[in-house]
């Protein structure tokens, strides 16, 4: 098995611990950065310890997905490039091939039909197990902020001090700004449908192995984010986004945030 030792030792004192009861191995970027090689060794390592096994991975539609993505790559790893990404669902091929499609469960990914809106009680619900606590981490934050913090990305410092007044001043946006007096992040289903449009081969491929469509397009909205222009403009304007945080910023942070608002 790939990783650490200390990796496959939690896992087999898992195993033991649990009895007759699941044991769940649990990682969102598993089908991205597991390769083939990984997998089989993987398999080898579970057919050592479990009786039996299966893979589930939640599908989401691309166009929630591509505006998702792009929102939580500027919250939280500096992008500074607009470049919205495809899903690249032929990932999951992979699964397929080494544990067989009859072991691999694909369900579909849709906060509306879960129980609570909540993934880990629809996953518990599915698998008819008791709920466990979750908590929601990755939460959505407001279009204003979301541009706001596009722009801050796009000064950030590279010196030590300059990182933490970045760190400062992204969290302020994040953590004290209203973002539920303001519309939702969203890019255009244009963009989206472009990103479909050019990766039409994995589309069919995702849509047979789940046997239904995935590209019902949604409504536009006013509020939708249709380029880079649109993303670097702030509604409130600037100045009211910067009253709002600044006064609790450091003078460091804060002057880095008023440049990225004035820029």
């Amino acid at each position: 098995m790939s990783g650490s030792g200390n990796d496959a030792a939690r896992i087999r004192r898992a195993a033991a611990e649990a009895g007759n009861r699941p044991v769940i191995l649990s990682s969102e970027g598993a089908y991205s950065y597991l390769n083939i090689e990984d997998l089989f060794n993987l398999k080898r390592f579970a057919e050592e310890i479990f009786d039996s096994m299966a893979i589930v991975a939640y599908v989401r539609e691309p166009f929630g997905y591509i505006s998702s993505s792009f929102h939580n790559r500027i919250k939280s790893r500096r992008l500074s490039r607009f470049k919205p990404k495809f899903p690249h669902y032929r990932f999951l091929e992979k699964f397929d091939c080494v544990f067989g499609p009859q072991n691999v469960q694909l369900w579909e990914f849709d906060r509306n039909k879960f129980p609570n809106g909540s993934v880990v009680d629809d996953f518990c619900s599915k698998l008819s197990i008791q709920p466990v606590a979750s908590a929601e981490i990755n939460v959505g934050i407001c279009r204003p902020a979301v541009s706001a913090i596009y722009r801050l990305n796009r000064i950030a410092g590279v010196s030590e001090e300059g990182r933490l007044a970045y760190s400062q001043a992204r969290a302020a946006i994040i953590d004290e700004f209203p973002h539920q007096d303001w519309p939702k992040f969203r890019l255009s289903p244009k963009i989206s449908q472009a990103l479909i449009d050019a990766n039409g081969e994995e589309m069919d491929w995702i849509e047979r192995r789940l046997g239904r469509s995935l590209r019902v397009k949604p409504e536009r909205l006013k509020t939708d984010i249709r380029s880079e222009e649109d993303l670097l403009e702030i509604r409130p304007h600037p100045r009211m986004l910067l009253q709002r945080i600044g006064k609790s910023l450091p003078l460091r942070a804060k002057g880095m945030l008023k440049r990225a608002l004035a820029t």
